[in-house]
């Protein structure tokens, strides 16, 4: 015989991991650039990114998502392409830098692409990026700290062009360092709205 309360118990945690796992893995995501005057920055902000020595150019960006606005640094630097993310009052968030699937431990990569293979039944990488985030005082102790960095919290954000039974879609993926999936989003767009990459 079925104990009814162990039953319900079942039911109840069944719908409590079905909530979590399409929190996690059905959110959408949206996101819109646009360019911004660096007087417009608040100081916090600029000084984290600039600094003597620094012979590049800083775009900054508002960045509108589903959460809010954010302002965004973007440089190349060295031959590779940095983005830094501060919230709104110039608070520190996070260092994003292009990289390719290579650059990637070998567990690291396998892990990923075992994810990407379940999830879709087609796909393509169209960027992937580490991101640092972390005790990270200023964009040169950054760039200057490359013996240190394991002491930052790096992850791992690709966006992907898969394949599921809805057809092909966008999708941002975020992995944590050693490959596991923490959050899936598909990229909405609005009519007239384009991201910028």
């Amino acid at each position: 015989m079925i104990n009814p309360l162990s039953f319900m118990h079942k039911i109840i945690l069944l719908w409590i991991w079905v909530i979590l796992a399409s929190s996690a893995f059905g959110q959408n995501k949206f996101e819109k650039e646009d360019r911004m005057k660096e007087q417009m920055v608040p100081e916090t902000a600029k000084s984290f990114v600039l600094f003597d020595g620094l012979k590049t150019k800083v775009r900054w960006y508002l960045e509108e998502n589903l959460e809010g606005y954010s302002i965004e640094a973007k440089l190349k630097y060295d031959g590779k392409r940095y983005s830094i993310e501060f919230d709104t009052s110039g608070v520190f968030q996070d260092i994003e830098i292009e990289a390719v699937f290579g650059g990637l431990t070998l567990n690291t990569g396998m892990k990923i692409t075992e994810e990407l293979g379940s999830s879709f039944s087609k796909y393509k990488v169209q960027r992937l990026q580490h991101q640092y985030s972390g005790n990270i005082p200023s964009f040169s102790s950054f760039l200057y700290s490359l013996e240190t960095r394991n002491e930052y919290i790096l992850k791992y954000e690709i966006v992907v062009k898969g394949k599921t039974e809805d057809g092909w879609n966008l999708y941002e993926l975020l992995f944590d360092q050693d490959g596991a999936l923490e959050k899936r989003s598909r990229i909405i767009f609005r009519n007239t709205d384009n991201l910028e990459f």
